[in-house]
């Protein structure tokens, strides 16, 4: 008895769509930089995230946060030493 079985050569056509789909996504990542496609995506997941009725509250937050912020070199600076000297 013979155990080998016949072999045919492999279909041509067997692997179409997948070259053609891994052809598109190709095209599609050399068209859009990864870093683009993940800010897009992080700034549209934010945006759904946070509702508009929020939006005054979060505002009137980050304005005290930027304040806050931006105010404390200044008073780092003077408590620090360094002062113009004329």
């Amino acid at each position: 008895m013979d155990t080998s079985a016949a072999t045919s050569p492999p279909d041509p056509l067997e692997d179409v769509a997948e070259t053609f789909i891994r052809a598109a996504v190709t095209r599609l990542a050399s068209a859009f930089p990864p870093a683009m496609l993940l800010q897009v995506f992080s700034d549209r997941t934010f945006h759904l995230a946070l509702p508009p009725g929020k939006r005054p509250r979060r505002n009137a937050r980050i304005a005290r946060e930027h304040t806050r912020l931006s105010d404390y070199p200044v008073r780092g600076a003077g408590d620090s030493g360094w002062h113009l000297r004329a």
